[in-house]
């Protein structure tokens, strides 16, 4: 199989995530630093402020870490369909992995040869896919 990649969405989506979450920690750091500027001055707005500001970036991270994750694993997929075409398929078949669509995603794989034109979207789930009595389960 030849394969064509024309751009990454997830890769990208992962580059974000991990620029955020450094960013997340910076502000958790500066938050941590005000609280304790405002507590040693007895400053109990700019306490508070560290506070929450903790908290916050705190919640965000963790939040954006999962996110991360999930694209992490969606990489992983991709990746695995990639090896697995060019393991069962000649070089009459050519993949276009990452084809961009207008609201900015992207289909993940649209393959083209003799059998005809398909289109592959990889997913993350939890759990086991299984085909039986005529449906997905």
């Amino acid at each position: 199989m030849r394969e064509k990649i024309v751009t990454s969405n997830v890769s990208d989506q992962i580059g974000e995530y991990k620029k955020s979450g450094r960013n997340m920690i910076f502000i958790f750091l500066f938050s941590v630093v005000v609280f304790f500027i405002g507590a040693s001055s007895n400053l109990i707005p700019l306490t508070l402020i560290g506070i929450a500001a903790a908290i916050g970036s705190g919640v965000m991270f963790v939040r954006n870490s999962k996110h991360g994750e999930i694209y992490r694993h969606g990489h992983k997929g991709e990746m695995l369909l990639r090896q697995e075409l060019h393991r069962l398929l000649a070089d009459d078949y050519i993949a276009y992995f990452g084809y961009p669509l207008k609201d900015g995603g992207d289909i993940d794989c649209i393959l083209l040869g003799p059998s005809g034109l398909y289109v592959i979207e990889t997913k993350h789930h939890n759990g086991s896919t299984q085909y039986s009595d005529g449906g997905w389960r």
